[in-house]
């Protein structure tokens, strides 16, 4: 089977596109290419929370930071950042768990069970997972699908996390 062929953004704030193959994507994150500026992110968000005791205020305090990455549009290739800008959808759909703190290894071990799961790798604040599933092709943008779908894609990553709190945001495919 072909690498699902995904869309890039220079910048998280950035709109303009470019496409990837999603498995040159992982391959980029294991190798650690943004490696330098991830762990200054990491390294400012612990002293932060441990500061402060507050992960509201770690997360704002790397926020800026966090932008200057490359983004990765999961769902599909796009013609701009816009959802409705999607001209193929990849059958990939990224989750992120947040605030998992010390829980995260066991919820990455648990996730590991998933038949669905494609991708798992730590977050940039390093607090949380951004997990990626495969699901078959769709012929229409992921906003076409039913509400019911992604509650079930939810429910899914909550019976993992063993928590309700997954960032909701995931459900935009440009994020």
């Amino acid at each position: 089977m072909n690498a699902p062929i995904v869309s890039m953004v220079r910048r998280a704030d950035s709109t303009e596109t470019r496409e990837s193959s999603a498995d040159k994507v992982i391959r980029a994150i294991c190798c650690g290419k943004w490696r330098r500026q991830v762990e200054t992110i990491r390294a400012e968000f612990r002293h932060v929370l441990r500061e402060t005791g507050d992960r509201t205020t770690a997360k704002l305090a790397v926020a800026a930071s966090k932008k200057q990455l490359p983004a990765v549009l999961w769902s599909g290739r796009f013609s701009h950042r816009a959802g409705e800008a999607l001209i193929q959808h990849s059958g990939l759909l990224c989750a992120d768990l947040d605030a998992l703190g010390d829980g995260l290894p066991d919820v990455r071990a648990r996730l590991a069970a998933s038949p669905h799961l494609w991708a798992v790798f730590v977050s940039p604040t390093g607090d949380g997972l951004k997990t990626v599933f495969r699901f078959v092709r769709l012929r229409k943008p992921l906003w076409h699908l039913p509400f019911s779908m992604c509650c079930q894609m939810q429910s899914h990553c909550g019976g993992f996390h063993g928590a309700p709190d997954v960032d909701a945001r995931w459900a935009n495919t440009v994020r």
